[in-house]
């Protein structure tokens, strides 16, 4: 509990320091600007479309949209490809086992497996992330009517794509070529996963878990938005692990869980206080106001105080609580059960994790400090 609340007091602290400090003229504010646009951008071309997942694709567009165009287009790609093999999988694994409720089970447990092993240990983990979770998404939303999987793959597939294409696009008009980043260190793949790699295999297989007893626990409670619960397991366990303590992976699972917490309820209230004002019905007035909420989300993403994920997830939730269709939203219930299904998703993790954690015990005096070679 005293993890848990200085997690949260420090989050808020860092929040309200970076709101302080804003600086619409640094280079932060520009990028923050061009995350806004693509997801503008992205949420009009769907609109335009007519599809039926108009936030999804908003935000594909803010999580696609990086510092300079190198990285916009790299994780772009590996979002679209990580997508459709995601998809394909889910559309496979229901025409396979569409009635057969523990074969379902299954594929649940095995694509979030290796969706957040692969994010540990291989190379472009984002992809391996994002398949396993498209997988997830698919199979979950078409469990209780296999004929809807065609058309789930599609309006997933379709506002991911037009979400990455709003950002390549302002990533190609109005980013930096580059940055003097040094390279990221290469992972170290999928070879020895029993040996040196067993701690990222043990954290997928978490997920996994966690994700296969979400439709047991849907049903038992009959909870909404069980793909919601889902993508928060995977993303609060998609944390690398390969090199780090198991004590230390567990800090960061936390953290994570209590950002994202904190993020949804900043992004949804900060939703539900525009949706309360009258003249937000007014779709310029919409416009702005989108591009308002996600200009601030994205400048706390850059900052180095340690508010980058809770500012992801309150952008998550803002853009799927305003953003509702053709136009300006009508209701909250979007983002209300957007929050349900995230806590639901977090007490599961929980419990897994109380269960299947890794116990360490005091070494006998005398006794190596690590494990024989």
């Amino acid at each position: 509990m005293t993890g848990v609340l200085g997690t949260a007091g420090a989050t808020f602290a860092a929040i309200g320091r970076e709101i302080i400090e804003i600086d619409p003229a640094g280079r932060r504010a520009r990028l923050a600007m061009r995350v806004a646009l693509s997801v503008v951008a992205a949420v009009t071309l769907a609109q335009m479309l007519r599809l039926n997942d108009v936030w999804w694709a908003g935000i594909s567009g803010f999580l696609a949209s990086q510092a300079t165009r190198p990285d916009s287009l790299q994780r772009s790609l590996l979002r679209v490809i990580g997508t459709l093999v995601g998809a394909a999988l889910g559309c496979a694994a229901m025409a396979l086992f569409a009635y057969d409720r523990g074969a379902l089970l299954l594929v649940l447990l095995v694509c979030g497996t290796v969706g957040v092993t692969g994010m540990s240990v291989a190379n472009h983990g984002y992809a391996w992330l994002l398949g396993g979770l498209t997988a997830n998404m698919i199979v979950m939303m078409s469990m209780n009517d296999p004929a809807l999987t065609p058309f789930v793959a599609f309006d997933r597939i379709a506002g991911v794509t037009v979400g990455c294409v709003a950002a390549v696009t302002m990533a190609l008009t109005l980013a930096p070529r580059a940055d003097d980043l040094p390279p990221a260190p290469p992972t170290p793949g999928w070879r020895d996963l029993l040996g040196a790699q067993w701690p990222a295999v043990e954290h997928g297989l978490r997920a996994g878990l966690t994700v296969m007893a979400m439709p047991l626990v849907w049903d038992l409670l009959g909870l909404p938005t069980l793909s919601q619960m889902a993508i928060t397991a995977i993303a609060v366990m998609g944390v690398p692990v390969t090199g780090q303590a198991a004590d230390a992976v567990g800090a960061a699972v936390l953290a994570r869980g209590v950002q994202r917490i904190i993020g949804c309820l900043t992004g949804g209230l900060f939703g539900l206080l525009l949706l309360s004002m009258p003249v937000f019905a007014d779709y310029p007035v919409w416009l702005v106001a989108l591009f308002g909420g996600v200009w601030l989300a994205a400048w706390l993403q850059t900052s180095t105080r340690g508010t980058a994920y809770a500012a992801v997830q309150a952008a998550m939730v803002f853009i799927m609580t305003v953003v509702q269709g053709d136009g300006p939203a009508q209701s909250i219930m979007p983002g209300i059960e957007r929050f349900v299904g995230i806590l639901g998703g977090l007490m599961v993790l929980l419990v897994i994790g109380l269960m299947l954690w890794p116990v360490h015990r005091a070494a006998p005096p005398g006794a190596p400090t690590s494990p024989p070679g």
